[in-house]
């Protein structure tokens, strides 16, 4: 039974005691002995083996100043050895007195309880404290303010909560903190009890952080946020409060469960968004300084406590505004008009673009749908390019209303910036500020040269995994999907015809504005078929109809 082992097992000094020791001893153990004598220096204890053990009188001093001994009281002692060099065992009550302290404290640490410890000197990082054994007590946590000053603790007597407990570490970490706060919080229950939101107190600012500030309103700290400071927009706290000086507050809320305590100041003032609306009707001019800027737009404060946004799109009716920043700075004195008012979510949109007249306004007097005119490309996407027509408006030409016939990946292979271009307005809404114009509308569309029912002849040029595309004319292509191919020639086509060859075929469908055309051989035979079938002599000449690979594949499979 030795310290590992009975610090592992709940095995208590009692039951040691109770036991009577037995016979079968092993060095290392807690024995049970009885006192048989004390001189002025040592104790004998009769421990059951075939000689008295001795201890110096001294270890029982040490370890417990209120410890009784007395002939005839029964103990528990550490064995050492059976037998020393003078024969009789070798004992120590004060290692057995420490194995029971350690037993008593791993319990209090085990159900969190609270100790009692003498300061024995100061170490590195913090104190040595005596609680049974030596622990240490971490500046951090000797009490509710960090201590620089650690002699003056030194010889006093402390409450500690064990916080860290490892016998075979050598490790007991122990905090007197904890047992302040813990102090301190039955202390608040009371003030809390008797606090009421809505109370109005004077309090003592205590600390000052960047999202507030602390006060002490009677023994219990509020969080006094720097959004309950002022209506208006707070910075920096320190510019508003100063640690130690005295406010009066407001009681916005508190928790008594987790002492937690919300603070105002601006609330004992009226609220600036009471009568808003009649403040700043909508449509009215104010004015304001410029306190903050975003990427979408600038804010203005109009008073303390309210502030208006101007987006990014209310403030030039022609420019475009990259960033706020291009047009007003930090700190400025600027005019806006009131757009619209959201009371519930506190928001105003103001304009600055509004104190002038709406050019967009006279646009569909001046331009109208299907009217060519002339402008500058300002600038290049990969979706179109940006025509300027007159001075502040643009219009837009999108990539697919450049060519009829050309496939353009980007528009600069057809455009470049300031080049000069005829386009055709396709459509203008005033009410997004845009104008959608056509390059490819100016001239005639080619596409209208074919009709459904046409019958063409085409070159192929390309084989997909539906059909093939088939070149018209230079720029006119041919959709010929294998559906549209006689069921007798499909597995074979792919094999006969290739790019380059020619072929017959008939315009089942045309789409002018996407420029497709859809073509069918299927189509131009039935239409042969039922044209020489009515003709007298009902002979079918497939060579001159579709082409000479064609033939031959229809008497190839006549042939099979």
């Amino acid at each position: 039974m030795g310290e590992d082992v009975f610090e592992n097992q709940e095995i208590s000094m009692e039951e040691v005691l109770s036991s009577g020791g037995g016979n079968n001893f092993r060095e290392g153990e807690i024995i049970s002995g009885e006192i048989i004598k004390i001189d002025t220096e040592n104790v004998f204890i009769d421990v059951g083996l075939k000689s008295e053990g001795v201890i110096p009188l001294l270890e029982f001093n040490r370890s417990d100043e209120n410890s009784e001994i007395k002939v005839g009281k029964k103990i528990g002692v550490y064995l050492k050895k059976i037998e020393g060099k003078s024969g009789c065992p070798v004992l120590s009550y004060e290692k057995a007195y420490s194995i029971k302290k350690s037993e008593e404290l791993r319990r209090v640490y085990q159900n969190g309880g609270i100790v009692e410890g003498k300061v024995i000197r100061k170490v590195k990082g913090g104190l040595c404290i005596n609680i049974g054994r030596d622990a240490f007590l971490p500046q951090s946590q000797i009490s509710l303010q960090f201590s620089k000053d650690l002699d003056r603790f030194v010889g006093q007597k402390l409450k500690v909560k064990i916080t860290k407990f490892s016998l075979e570490e050598n490790n007991i970490v122990v905090s007197s903190r904890f047992v302040l706060e813990k102090e301190r919080e039955e202390r608040k229950n009371d003030r809390l009890a008797s606090l009421r939101e809505g109370d109005v107190c004077l309090g003592i600012v205590k600390r000052i952080t960047e999202f507030g500030s602390f006060v002490d309103i009677g023994g219990i700290d509020g969080l006094l946020h720097k959004n309950d400071i002022s209506w208006g927009r707070v910075g920096k706290v320190g510019e508003f409060l100063k640690e130690g000086e005295e406010i009066e507050v407001k009681v916005l809320s508190f928790n008594p469960d987790t002492q937690k305590i919300s603070l105002g100041l601006k609330q004992l003032t009226p609220h600036p968004w009471e009568n808003i609306e009649n403040k700043y009707p909508i449509g009215s001019l104010v004015s304001g300084r410029v306190r903050n800027i975003t990427n979408f737009g600038f804010f203005i404060e109009i008073e303390e406590g309210i502030e208006g946004l101007v987006h990014i799109s209310e403030i030039s009716w022609t420019e475009k505004i990259r960033h706020p920043s291009k047009v007003v700075s930090k700190g400025a004195l600027v005019k806006a008009r009131v757009l619209n008012i959201d009371k519930e979510n506190k928001r105003i949109s103001l304009g600055i673009k509004q104190i002038g007249p709406n050019p967009w306004e006279k646009i569909k007097e001046k331009y109208s749908v299907g009217m060519k005119i002339c402008g500058r490309v300002t600038s290049l996407t990969s979706f179109g390019a940006f025509v300027k027509l007159e001075e502040g408006i643009e219009g837009m030409i999108h990539f697919k209303n450049m060519s009829w016939t050309k496939k353009i990946k980007h528009p600069k292979e057809i455009l470049h910036k300031n080049d000069s271009v005829e386009v055709t307005i396709l459509d203008i809404n005033t009410e997004e500020e845009k104008i959608s114009l056509g390059l490819k509308q100016t001239g005639r569309n080619p596409y209208l040269n074919y009709k459904k029912g046409n019958n063409v002849k085409g070159q192929i040029i390309k084989l997909t995994d539906f059909g093939y595309f088939v070149k018209i004319e230079e720029g006119i292509e041919g959709i010929l999907r294998f559906t549209q191919i006689p069921k007798e020639y499909v597995n074979e086509l792919e094999e006969e015809l290739k790019v380059g060859d020619e072929i017959f075929a008939k315009i089942i469908g045309v789409n002018y504005e996407e420029g497709k055309i859809n073509l069918s051989i299927k189509e131009l035979e039935k239409e042969e078929m039922n044209k020489h079938m009515k003709s007298p002599s009902f002979k079918m000449n497939l060579g001159d109809i579709l082409g000479d690979k064609l033939n031959k594949l229809k008497k190839n499979f006549k042939e099979d």
